[in-house]
Order: C-alpha cells, then structure tokens, then sequence
C-alpha cells in the first residue's frame, strides 16, 4: 500500500489545512497593507505638522511686509 495514496487531493486533511494556510496568508497581506497604509498617513501628518509652523511665519512674514510697503506708499 502506497502511504501517498491516504493523502489524495480530495482528502479531508488536505483540504482544511489548504485553507488555513491560505486564510493565514489572507491575513498576513491585509496586515501588512494595513501597517503600510497607516504608517504612509501617519508621515504625511508629520510632515504636514513640521511644515505647518514654517507657512504660519512666512505667511506672517508677509502680511507684514504688505501692511509696510502699503503704509509707505
């Protein structure tokens, strides 16, 4: 008797971990998709909080260059 021939494709056993094995990496690239996409948003908050201090002086900045030149004139 050949021990391979317990283990056909239509077997049971074959069957359930096949799909185990195939939510397990269902899961793994939905996690790892998620983790990426979190982490993308979470640098362009960053990088949107570094710059945000740097616009308000330059924005400032000029403002009140305007309000001097517009009284010079």
């Amino acid at each position: 008797m050949n021990p391979l021939s317990s283990l056909r494709a239509n077997s049971i056993f074959i069957r359930v971990y096949l799909h185990m094995l195939l939510a397990m990496l269902a899961v793994i690239v939905l996690a790892v998709g998620a983790t990426s996409f979190i982490n993308h948003v979470r640098v362009e908050q960053y990088r949107e909080e570094l710059t945000s201090g740097t616009f308000y002086l330059l924005s400032r900045g000029w403002q009140n260059s305007v309000k001097t030149v517009g009284t010079l004139g």
